[in-house]
């Protein structure tokens, strides 16, 4: 009997061996439980007068970086050294454990932020979190970042600003497969289903408008802005978006169609806007604006006693109203929001 029950007992153990073997590293498929990366995002509008929510603003294009690592002193996600996933994307291959191929460093150079918050990349591509359980850290910037923008040894991405541009970051955003720390499909109480890149704007914005002083009169038309003396090369390590500016030029907006104010138009009506570094001293930015009735030139940008220290910092916007006489022209307010339709009055002069 007892030799039996050996023998029966050994045929168990040796069915239990086949069976891994069937659903694990000879050839069986990926368990279930090791789900694709999906990815969502939240952040604030791109455009100049809606609220800074997930379904009212404009969908946008974005880079991803995706790091195992961690940065030895700093302990912060070290994205160094992806230069070859950064110039040749890769996509895992999970179709059994036999032939599985997990990349769990990769990027994806262009991917699409939709309207809704979903993030979606070329469909041929799949990425799984590590099987082992470690961390992946997700960062996303906007716009896609450019060929040779990328620095392998710092872990920075590089653009230069035409003012025209708006610039984000997004991360880092740690997870891994167990349900509980996914990006999305979480099912664990307490935990919120789905995790999101929070993307934040790194530059200040300067909206302009322009409107007669006086109803009747002259018509004026406003042909372009210059911001002088600009840094317009950023530099945004991916560690932790604290963007660097350097190397100044001139910055210009030429607003669209025309730009006339007068009699049958005392405005105030749009110019465009610009999308700029943050600018400690506001006193330091210089405009010239350029009109039919002729060029203001290298006038200094003064806030108000009454605007906060915190303006001409990253996410904020301006409202500059161009105030125009027949035979002169001044600014008549200034009005600052966190990029909300919700503005604090302020002046500014300026003296042609």
């Amino acid at each position: 009997m007892r030799q039996l029950s050996t023998y029966i007992l050994s045929m168990i153990v040796m069915g239990s061996l086949a069976a891994c073997s069937d659903n694990g590293e000879a050839g069986g498929k990926i368990p279930s439980a090791d789900p694709p990366i999906e990815l969502r995002a939240t952040y604030p509008d791109t455009s100049i007068s809606t609220k800074a929510e997930v379904g009212e603003a404009e969908a946008f294009k974005t880079t991803l970086f995706c790091v195992t690592r961690l940065d030895a002193i700093t302990g912060v996600p070290d994205y160094t050294s992806l230069a070859d996933r950064f110039s040749t994307p890769v996509s895992d291959v999970t179709t059994s454990w036999a032939d599985a191929v997990f990349y769990e460093e990769w990027v994806e150079r262009t991917a699409d932020v939709a309207v809704g918050g979903s993030i979606s990349w070329d469909v041929s591509r799949k990425h799984h979190y590590p099987r082992m359980g470690a961390n992946v850290y997700l960062v996303g910037v906007s716009p896609v970042a450019g060929d040779n923008s990328y620095d392998a040894a710092e872990g920075t991405v590089s653009y230069t600003l035409d003012g025209h541009m708006d610039l984000m970051y997004a991360g880092p955003l740690a997870g891994n497969k167990w349900d509980g720390n996914r990006f999305t499909g979480n099912t664990v109480a307490g935990v919120e289903a789905n995790r999101s890149l929070n993307y934040a704007h790194l530059l200040t914005q300067l909206v302009f408008k322009a409107k007669k002083h006086d109803d009747g009169g002259l018509e004026v038309k406003v042909n372009k802005i210059i911001v002088k003396s600009i840094p317009t090369a950023v530099r945004v390590p991916l560690a932790t978006g604290k963007a660097t500016f350097s190397v100044t030029s001139d910055v210009t907006l030429q607003p669209a169609g025309n730009a006339t104010v007068g009699a049958s138009n005392a405005g105030p009506i749009d110019l465009g806007c610009l999308y700029l570094p943050p600018t400690p001293d506001p006193g330091n930015v210089k405009i010239t604006v350029e009109t039919s009735i002729g060029t203001f030139t290298d006038v200094s940008v003064k806030m108000g006693d009454e605007i906060s220290e915190d303006n001409f910092k990253p996410g904020f916007s301006h409202v500059i109203t161009l105030d125009i006489y027949d035979a002169s022209l001044g600014i008549s307010s200034v009005e600052v929001a966190e990029w909300t339709p919700s503005y604090v009055d302020g002046n500014l002069d300026l003296i042609h």
